[in-house]
């Protein structure tokens, strides 16, 4: 088999490979911020955020913000995605949190 061949049949089963981690990572970045909905949902149908921490909630908000500024910047939709709706996340729960406070 010509080297030609040979190295011809890897690239495009590493592009293969590449294109299948790309679509779970955008599985991924919706899936994963969407694991928090039950506390969400807890928080708001309750109206009672004891035992919830505040200062946690804000530290991961800020903990997104690097992470997005480098997805937009190096233009990487899975990591813009995923930071945005876990962006949103935060401030959910961080509104809740203020609005029902004990």
């Amino acid at each position: 088999m010509p080297a030609n061949s040979y190295l011809h049949k890897k690239r495009r089963k590493q592009i293969k490979t590449k294109k299948e981690i790309d679509l779970l990572c955008y599985f991924g970045s919706v899936f994963m911020p969407l694991t928090a909905l039950p506390q969400i949902h807890l928080l708001y149908t309750s109206k009672n955020a004891g035992g919830l921490s505040l200062a946690m909630w804000i530290l991961y908000g800020l903990g997104v913000i690097p992470f997005l500024l480098f997805g937009v910047m190096h233009k990487e939709k899975q990591l813009v995605i995923l930071n945005l709706l876990w962006l949103v996340v935060d401030i959910t729960m961080i509104t809740g949190i203020l609005i029902y406070k004990s």
